[in-house]
């Protein structure tokens, strides 16, 4: 028998149908339904991401105070309701409606507003003769979408990546997309990349039919995710990758190039990322040869040394902290997360007061992973913490207060999340001195240091010298760093504009032959497999 379940969301509401059974949960009945929910767990009820709240009885009102919150993976429903989905709970949204229509909505989401226009007059329209290309960065928490008139930048579209439904780290989304979901994973990803390409090419006036060429940048997990392949080998030792290189793929009906990866761990925004780096930094400043250190921070740190015109990489398992997940008050980098902190203390009197910068200036609703940095960085500048990174004993039991507003929307730093901070942070420094040592270089040798991703952009300076991100270094050398953003999106961007003379095929043919030329410049290795690699991480942590 059929049920109804009225569901609201931030910005409309909606009814849908189910049919009750024991394994089917709430989350699973609004995920058939295009309505993803936040879940860092999986779908384990333990981070409590996912909650809703809601009323037994469709008679029932929705703004009783005494609607309880549950964990939608946990409950499973068996009669008419309403529940009521708030914005931090909301992934994504993809309302089918009875004429056959969609309405998205990705409330989680962020849109380069440097390159798109509020103002229907001021919108770019494509009157003159050229090409139309795009560009895709496939990331793990995000995508972005750029769309090209011959080598210009039109629009660009960034939303959350539609898998985190399943799980903020890597691993428990290969679980469950090795649950039999291959196929779901991948029209998820290809169903939202295809809606931005619309929605772009639409605000210039024009279709998707009319766009060329396609270059795709991600991962090699997420590359396995677009195109529903099985990743068991990515996932489990010796963790080696079946393909690489993903030609015979695509999107439907759009002459797609994908850049290839060069390991199961290192992917194509790196490779992606290094022809950037070569052709807008280091060609211009006429340094090729000079060392420089590449830096992608997140869930999987990766790290690269060019040395001499060879690369030498590797990769670390940071953890989600990065991200915001695993983190008790973290929330991925939404509108109301805090990003930015700063402790003030008093030299006269014992306390202090705390000002904080949210994304788009909105009440709080949690620490992204920039704000993580920010208020690890202040703890240890107050001495709030001690060389351990233990917090003083006022604050080691409750946690350090972040933002109070009774009774639930309280913000604490926990001593736990200070330690998972601490594993992220020495995973990297980790890596970083590996890469070193094969390249038989310092730290101070270093010409620059690049840090990619919308998370190294956020954050500053003073904040990475504070935490030591870069072992041994002078504290001088924290000004050779350059915060490049998405140098994913931006070296297939590039690689798009440097090639968009070419016929499709002569594309392809010219991005496989850029990308074999860095992929044999590069060694990889292993830290789990190097010498001593336990004895190091412990000691910077």
């Amino acid at each position: 028998m059929e049920h109804n379940i009225t569901v609201i969301l931030p910005d409309r509401s909606v009814r849908i149908c189910y049919t009750p059974s024991e394994n089917l949960s709430l989350k699973d009945i609004l995920a058939d339904n295009n309505i993803l929910l936040n879940s860092d767990c999986g779908g384990h009820g333990i981070c409590g991401k996912c909650k809703v709240y809601i009323k037994n009885f469709i008679h029932d009102d929705i703004s009783d105070p005494s609607a309880k919150d549950i964990c939608s993976c946990r409950f499973f429903p068996k009669e008419d309701m309403i529940i009521q989905i708030p914005r931090e709970s909301l992934l994504y949204s993809n309302i089918i409606t009875e004429s056959g229509s969609s309405i998205s909505s990705n409330i989680q989401s962020t849109v380069d507003r440097d390159s798109e226009s509020s103002d229907d007059s001021d919108k770019p329209c494509l009157t003159e003769s050229g090409e139309l290309y795009a560009a895709v960065d496939l990331g793990s928490t995000t995508i972005s979408v750029s769309l090209l008139h011959n080598t210009s930048v039109i629009n660009t579209d960034t939303f959350f990546n539609p898998t985190l439904a399943y799980g903020s780290d890597i691993i428990t989304r290969q679980q469950a997309q090795a649950k039999g979901r291959c196929d779901e994973f991948s029209k998820l990803l290809k169903d939202s990349i295809r809606t931005s390409l619309v929605r772009l090419a639409s605000r210039c006036g024009s279709d998707i039919s009319c766009i060329k060429s396609l270059c795709i940048s991600g991962n090699t997990t997420m590359q396995y995710f677009l195109y529903g392949l099985d990743t068991t080998s990515l996932s489990a030792y010796p963790f080696d990758a079946e393909t690489l290189n993903f030609d015979l793929y695509g999107l439907d009906g759009i002459n797609t190039v994908n850049v290839p990866s060069l390991s199961a761990y290192i992917g194509g925004d790196i490779m992606s990322g290094l022809y950037y780096i070569n052709r807008r930094f280091m060609q211009q400043k006429r340094s090729v040869n000079k060392p420089f250190l590449f830096l992608d921070l997140g869930t999987n740190a990766e790290m690269v040394l060019g040395i001499n015109g060879r690369y030498i990489c590797t990769s670390a398992a940071a953890g989600p902290a990065f991200e915001g997940t695993n983190i008790s008050c973290g929330c991925a980098a939404i509108p109301g997360a805090i990003n930015k902190v700063r402790i003030h203390k008093s030299r006269k009197h014992d306390y202090s007061f705390i000002t904080y910068e949210t994304i788009g200036n909105k009440y709080p609703i949690g620490v992204c992973g920039s704000g993580i940095l920010s208020i690890y960085s202040q703890l240890i500048e107050n001495n709030y913490v001690d060389e351990t990174g233990t917090l003083t004993e006022t604050y080691f039991e409750s946690g350090f207060p972040i933002y109070i507003a009774p009774p639930e929307r309280n913000l604490y730093v926990s001593q736990k999340d200070i330690r998972e901070l601490q594993l992220a942070i020495a995973a990297i420094r980790t890596g970083i001195i590996y890469l070193l040592k094969k390249g038989g270089i310092t730290v101070n040798d270093l010409d620059s240091i690049f840090i990619s991703g919308s998370f190294g952009k956020a954050l500053d300076i003073e904040t990475l010298k504070s935490i030591g991100l870069l072992p041994g270094a002078d504290r001088k050398l924290y000004n050779k760093i350059v915060l490049t953003g998405n140098t994913s999106l931006e070296g297939a961007r590039l690689l798009l504009s440097d090639c968009s003379s070419d016929t499709e095929d002569g594309f392809a043919s010219t991005a496989s032959d850029v990308f074999e030329n860095i992929k044999t410049s590069c060694n990889e290795i292993i830290l789990a497999t190097e010498p001593d690699f336990n004895n190091i991480f412990l000691a910077n942590i």
